[in-house]
């Protein structure tokens, strides 16, 4: 089987590829090549060139996509009996206040809308993504997020005369009501560690200008992201994101998907995350993670647990790492792909 995966520009950050396409599909992709099963090639959705491989594929591979080029891409390829598969792992009809996505876009609707019409399969996520979407289609199938484990090196161990944290923030600051408390307790934190120093891997936000001890990286592809931080030696992790307090995008974050999770577990980076739908999906609290409540108090608490206890960080690494190997294999998502494509 020969499988197009058709690349497109990220909906938060015009300039970017999709991380979401390789998280979600060429892992998968890669796993089932490596299992002799298909032969794939990834080419952004808007070159021209992207025709010439209709000739030679059997399949595209979709996520998320939604623009014109999608739409007539899409349309070509059951125009010449290609099977079209389309991915969701993310709610993308409309994005909340804190996002760089479209909002309240009737146009992005109906081109979602229209994507779903022309998929012969649509796969999502997440249960939650699942239930949403089937007001517009019913036959959903749920396809399991994952990581190829063996595809990515054992984790650089901590260095204790280097102390660093990592904090990955795709699509701005995820946080409304805790916003302006949680940016208080990283310059707090960082008065109380004067030795601790946080890569920054994403999208920057506002406030980013006003604290130094934050050392920022643009967006990189997911596999040197991967590299990076296995490489990076890090202590630990903060995940923030918008919980119950943030009604309007309580919906919208709980339909995300817990990559930060399944990254950071095997890669052996212990973390803190909000107390939210998502990670209390996927977090064992003080076993493969620390869950926290998004108020000043817990945040700081955790952080210090954290710094403060080489024994806590490596119990939490370890649970973690056995944790997203054993429930988090790509392989488990890329069956499911197989089963759907060569049907």
């Amino acid at each position: 089987m020969r499988v197009l995966v058709a690349q497109r520009q990220s909906h938060v950050s015009g300039v970017s590829f999709s991380l979401s396409v390789f998280a979600r599909v060429v892992e998968a992709m890669e796993w089932l090549r490596d299992q002799g099963r298909l032969h794939f090639v990834t080419h952004l959705e808007n070159d021209p060139e992207v025709y010439r491989l209709f000739a030679w594929a059997d399949a595209v591979v979709f996520c998320k996509n939604a623009s014109p080029n999608s739409i007539e891409l899409a349309a070509r390829a059951r125009d010449m009996g290609k099977k079209v598969l389309l991915d969701f792992d993310d709610w993308t009809l409309d994005f909340p206040s804190y996002s760089g996505g479209p909002r309240n876009d009737p146009a992005n609707t109906q081109r979602v809308r229209r994507m779903l019409e022309l998929a012969d399969v649509v796969t999502v996520a997440n249960v939650r993504l699942l239930q949403a979407l089937r007001c517009m289609r019913e036959d959903l199938v749920l396809v399991p997020n994952g990581i190829y484990v063996e595809k990515y090196p054992e984790a650089k161990p901590e260095e204790p005369s280097r102390q660093k944290l990592v904090f990955t923030n795709a699509d701005l600051l995820k946080l409304e009501c805790f916003r302006k408390d949680f940016l208080r307790v990283l310059q707090d934190f960082w008065a109380a560690h004067p030795k601790y120093t946080v890569d920054f891997y994403g999208d920057p936000f506002p406030e980013l200008i006003s604290l130094p001890f934050i050392h920022y990286t643009n967006r990189i592809s997911y596999g040197d992201y991967l590299q990076c931080l296995a490489n990076g030696a890090y202590h630990f992790s903060i995940i923030p994101l918008g919980g119950c307090e943030d009604e309007a995008s309580r919906f919208f974050n709980s339909c995300k998907n817990p990559f930060k999770y399944i990254n950071y577990g095997l890669l052996g980076i212990p973390g803190v995350y909000s107390n939210t739908d998502l990670y209390k999906d996927v977090v064992v609290d003080g076993e493969t993670g620390l869950l926290v409540e998004n108020t000043y108090e817990a945040w700081v608490d955790a952080m210090n647990r954290l710094a403060s206890s080489y024994e806590l960080r490596q119990r939490i690494r370890e649970q973690a790492r056995e944790d997203v190997k054993r429930n988090f294999h790509i392989k488990d998502g890329a069956e499911v792909f197989w089963q759907l494509l060569s049907s």
